[in-house]
């Protein structure tokens, strides 16, 4: 047996509740030629048990064991022992289209410019409920202004990316522990094609212990620092995330006090909570409670849904401010 073309790339911390969910979802897709790549992050409920019988099954199944050290840590890990030329990513929670590798796949190879494909998607809840469906631009111009300008974007967990093109450019980089998506996207997007397909071929799950809303302010601070590093290196300026650790954190820090002034910050926290709270909850009465408390708000609601629809040029004006290093 040759190489399978396509790597799918799955990072696992505690995730005995979905895996049961996830795993047939992937080795039924209609595009069987892949591996599976999962990385079990020093997990401490039943995923590796389940993961090692699933792989007692199916030989495409490659498991990799290391302790705890975040998401970031484990998808270069991942990364780096894949042999597809192509890397699909999936979360351990979330559940796809069957024909999504194959509709990515063929795209590709029609695009050969293409480094990076992602697809629509829809939000569902923990019983597998549709909450709201979503769609992308579809072209390379309109996905790279949308990065720069903070405006909506396709889940990582839709992406398909070419393996050397990622390795060539640093792969997931350690400094981004959350956010870490964005970085590499606008790095693989300096470098090819990026495209999405607009039918929504993913299934997010959406609960109140998802990355993106217990760790917001991270997500924030990290995601703009990518957006403004990718900025100075197309300007030809020094890049803050390839200088010493020193200066990476004066940087961060830098970039804190601006959101924490500007209010950025603040927002955004309202709305990821807002939106935790509501996932999170089975009964109409709380879901009501959820939207009063936001509507309390009026401004933050107001600045959250002009950046989302507008965007915000705040990364372009930093990255030009930015005098450090």
């Amino acid at each position: 047996m040759g190489t399978p073309p396509i790597s799918i790339l799955m990072a696992c911390y505690n995730s005995e509740q979905f895996l049961q969910e996830s795993l047939p979802c992937i080795l039924n897709q209609t595009f069987q030629d892949f591996e599976v790549v999962v990385v079990d992050d020093g997990s401490t409920d039943g995923t590796l048990e389940l993961l090692n019988e699933y792989a007692k099954h199916d030989k495409r199944i490659i498991i990799l064991t290391k302790e705890h050290s975040g998401l970031t840590d484990s998808l270069q890990y991942g990364l780096n022992v894949a042999q597809g030329e192509w890397i699909a990513r999936w979360d351990a929670d979330d559940l796809a289209d069957p024909k999504r590798l194959e509709q990515q796949f063929t795209y590709l190879q029609e695009h050969p410019d293409i480094v990076l494909i992602g697809s629509g998607c829809v939000e569902i809840d923990t019983l597998g409920k549709v909450i709201k469906k979503h769609t992308y631009p579809s072209d390379h111009e309109t996905l790279v202004r949308n990065l720069r300008q903070l405006r909506k974007f396709f889940p990582h967990s839709s992406a398909l990316f070419n393996r050397r093109k990622a390795l060539s450019v640093g792969g997931y980089r350690q400094r981004f522990t959350y956010a870490q998506d964005r970085d590499l996207w606008l790095r693989l997007a300096e470098v090819g094609e990026i495209a999405c397909l607009q039918a929504p071929l993913v299934y997010l799950r959406r609960h109140e212990n998802a990355i993106s809303y217990s760790h917001a302010s991270s997500q924030v601070l990290l995601g703009l620092a990518a957006t403004i590093c990718h900025l100075r290196r197309v300007q030809g300026l020094s890049d803050p995330s390839s200088m010493d650790e020193s200066v990476w954190q004066e940087f961060l820090r830098w970039l804190e006090r601006h959101l924490f002034e500007e209010g950025m910050l603040s927002d955004e926290i309202v709305w990821r909570e807002f939106r935790k709270s509501f996932y999170g909850l089975d009964n109409v009465r709380g879901s009501i409670r959820s939207l009063i408390s936001l509507m309390r708000k009026p401004r933050t609601i107001f600045r959250v849904l002009t950046k989302r629809w507008l965007g915000s040029n705040i990364a372009f004006r930093l990255a030009r401010e930015w005098s450090g290093g």
